[in-house]
């Protein structure tokens, strides 16, 4: 079963530019109806269209003739066309029907669209790696699916399944044989085998591409029977399930190591039921360090020597969710855990509308291949080491260990030894409150020492000593804004000062051989700053837990270096107090030049 047809020449290649402007065009004439529908809709006409061209329709009554062509008649057309034509295959394309909810000007334009796809050459059938490449690039443009991969995001998977020819390679929910279409072009001749709940698409594209494509139309995770025996003969393969599915308990076969609902954690366990070789995953963020079934999934993984790299994601990578996710390369008898940082700066671009673009995605590819030339990027950890750790498996807490102190022979000590650590508590609706003025990330100046706030809120009364800011606090954001650091100068504000929920205090203990102000510039510098970054959890808002505060290393400067800082932040106390004075002298000149013209008026 080869991934590809014979070869054909002499076709046009596929226009996908205007490809895609005419799907973008045909939601804005059918504006009224749902897109996903709509743009299927169009792409089965345009494979009827096609089917028509070629021969493939035995019956004239269902033959395409443009002609003669009427918009009342076409549901019946499709509905005929799934149930007669030859191939089982071209069969599947018309399984899915909408068709009943549209008016006719409306079909109109859905009909014109197709006719466009067709003029675009998505048929042309051209046995050619940039052919698949293009169909690859279309497909994921389409917005027909909940999981919707741009189209850099699958070539990365792709080159990391490292599929060749001549191997048997499993794809887990492809929806739109993005991947599918990927792999193809990347290992001729290969066996792809895509499982998938919905696979009109992945017909069509299988069609277009003149593909030979394995396509299961089935819930991987739902629908293979535990007396399937030994289910692993795919050499390598990819799954990316739905995130944060639940599924019944019943879906939880015996091949499931570890029972769970979640669809994540059942994604991975299925593919490496059916996987000897590599598998690669798209998992949300949390499965690194939650507990529960995650927690007994990563022990599993590292247990079994089953987890062999974990690459993070920048955010905002997908158009339907901000879920933080990352890739997790499992294979058997690995020896240690390569962890690879793929969400800073250099991986992609971020538009106007906060969407991410995997432009780096060849340079996080030659990372994984050679992580030791990396050491910034990349780092290995010994299995037992995870264990030992307790197995949280974030890339930024390994990778970052490499710029962790001691430097130059200084002192370090946790910062739980140095400080108090006072996290505010959530107020009860029945229990007593005192007003106060709360205090959060956003009010933080950039230079200086906190005094003040306006922000009047009701705090609980019991234990309010010990939330109450004090002079030489530091403020520490643990919820959000992770990373910003503000110190407590004299309070001027009428009533007393407090954190709000986002923030911790932390406050010096009485001996301390750490001045506030040295520990402060230390939380600020770049490498307080790395260190408490590489600790944040948290899937959708991060955070950072006090256990993970307390156990940040800090290192001691000399009685010299504390001198030299302290000097610098008073000089930069004393410019901003300058900055503000000459901010004020000029909103107030900027007032005066609008009562000169108000007073000629």
């Amino acid at each position: 079963m080869n991934a590809h047809s014979a070869p054909s020449s002499g076709q046009p290649p596929f226009l996908i530019d205007r490809a895609i402007s005419a799907m973008r065009e045909l939601a804005s004439q059918v504006p009224h109806r749902p897109i996903q529908q709509t743009q299927l809709l169009a792409l089965q006409i345009a494979s009827w269209m096609h089917l028509s061209q070629v021969g493939k329709i035995e019956e004239p009554n269902l033959q395409f003739n443009r002609t003669d062509v009427h918009m009342n008649a076409i549901p019946s057309i499709l509905e005929g066309l799934a149930k007669s034509l030859l191939h089982e295959a071209d069969r599947q394309i018309f399984k899915a029907r909408h068709i009943g909810l549209y008016e006719d000007r409306e079909l109109f334009s859905v009909l014109e669209c197709a006719e466009d796809l067709i003029r675009c050459n998505m048929f042309s059938r051209i046995y050619s790696a940039e052919h698949l490449s293009a169909l690859a690039t279309f497909s994921a443009t389409l917005e027909v699916t909940s999981l919707r991969l741009p189209s850099e995001l699958s070539q990365l998977l792709v080159t990391l399944a490292a599929p060749a020819a001549g191997t048997e390679m499993l794809i887990c929910y492809d929806d739109t044989l993005s991947k599918g279409l990927i792999a193809a072009a990347v290992a001729e001749q290969a066996h792809i085998h895509v499982e998938t709940p919905d696979p009109t698409l992945p017909w069509v594209f299988k069609l277009a591409s003149a593909s030979n494509f394995s396509i299961a139309s089935h819930d991987p995770l739902l629908d293979v029977s535990p007396d399937d025996g030994d289910l692993a003969h795919f050499h390598c393969g990819i799954i990316s399930a739905p995130m944060g599915k639940r599924y019944p308990t019943e879906s939880m076969h015996r091949r499931y190591q570890v029972p769970s609902t979640d669809s994540s954690i059942l994604g991975i366990q299925h593919a490496l039921s059916k996987i000897s070789g590599r598998t690669v995953a798209l998992v949300p963020n949390n499965l690194l360090f939650a507990s529960g079934d995650a927690n007994n999934l990563r022990s599993y993984l590292l247990r079994q020597k089953l987890l062999f790299a974990v690459i993070s994601l920048p955010t905002a990578l997908l158009q339907s969710t901000s879920v933080e996710f990352s890739i997790l390369i499992l294979q058997h008898n690995s020896e240690s855990v390569v962890f690879i940082e793929g969400s800073t700066e250099e991986f992609f671009n971020r538009d106007g509308r906060g969407r991410s673009t995997l432009n780096g995605w060849p340079l996080l590819v030659e990372i994984f291949r050679d992580p030791s030339a990396w050491p910034t990027h990349a780092s290995a950890v010994a299995h037992d080491a995870l264990e030992a750790s307790g197995q949280a498996l974030l890339p930024r807490r390994h990778i970052g260990a490499k710029r962790t102190p001691p430097t130059r022979g200084r002192q370090v000590r946790e910062l739980g030894e140095l400080v108090s650590i006072h996290r505010p508590r959530p107020r009860v609706a029945s229990e007593e409150t005192t007003p106060v003025f709360e205090v959060g990330p956003s009010d933080f100046p950039k230079f200086g020492k906190l005094t003040e706030s306006s922000r009047r809120v009701d705090a609980p009364t019991a234990d309010l000593s010990k939330a109450l800011i004090q002079p030489n606090d530091i403020l520490l954001a643990a919820k959000g804004a992770i990373g910003k650091v503000a110190m407590a100068g004299r309070i001027c504000a009428p009533l007393p000062m407090v954190v709000s929920q986002a923030c911790v205090i932390l406050r010096p203990h009485p001996r301390s051989r750490l001045p506030p102000e040295i520990l402060f510039a230390y939380l600020r510098s770049n490498l307080g700053q790395d260190l408490l970054l590489q600790r944040r959890t948290g899937n959708t808002v991060p955070n950072l837990l006090a256990k993970d505060i307390s156990s940040l290393p800090v290192e001691i400067p000399s009685d010299a270096e504390c001198d030299d800082i302290r000097n610098l932040l008073e000089r930069q106390e004393i410019l901003q107090f300058q900055v503000d004075v000459l901010l004020r002298e000029q909103a107030m000149n900027g007032d005066l030049i609008c009562q000169i013209f108000e007073g000629g008026q």
